[in-house]
């Protein structure tokens, strides 16, 4: 019995080449969309964790103002780390004056345990700067009021 090649059924190398083209595409768009989930899920923890400390902070700073001035102890004092340079010149701060560090364990002292970053803080301005920020794109944010409200509020 002869087997005419006309008959014969399979993927030819177009169809092949077609599909590995469309899979490709659609890779690389499930790969964008991913990636842009993940980095604004990271935006969101930042402001979030920096919300909270802000709110800590402005309880901090209400004590302060009714007299207990032993608010402005809490934390370690800076070490004058490149660290702490940077994220003082990102966050447009020149004057360290009255800022504190603090870390998981000076924030669980406080009783937040939501915040997973460290932090520089100073009671008297109400200021809080996240000491390694959040990347985005080519900027780095260190304070809330840099992040554009666009890039974490859900609508």
């Amino acid at each position: 019995m002869k087997i005419n090649a006309k008959e014969e059924q399979g993927i030819t190398l177009v169809t092949l080449i077609i599909m590995i083209v469309l899979l490709l595409i659609i890779s690389s768009i499930a790969y964008s969309t991913g990636s842009n989930v993940i980095q604004n899920s990271r935006l969101t923890v930042f402001t979030t964790e920096l919300e909270v400390m802000q709110t800590e902070v402005d309880s901090l700073y209400k004590d302060y103002k009714n007299g207990d001035s032993t608010v402005l102890e809490i934390g370690q004092n800076l070490q004058n780390t490149e660290q702490e340079n940077i994220a003082f010149a990102g966050a447009g701060i020149s004057d360290k004056t009255g800022y504190k560090y603090y870390n998981k364990a000076t924030l669980e002292e406080l009783g937040i345990e939501a915040v997973d970053q460290e932090l520089l803080v100073n009671i008297e301005t109400k200021s809080v700067i996240s000491l390694k920020g959040v990347q985005d794109g080519d900027q780095i944010y260190y304070t809330i009021e840099q992040v554009p409200n666009s890039k974490y509020i859900v609508k």
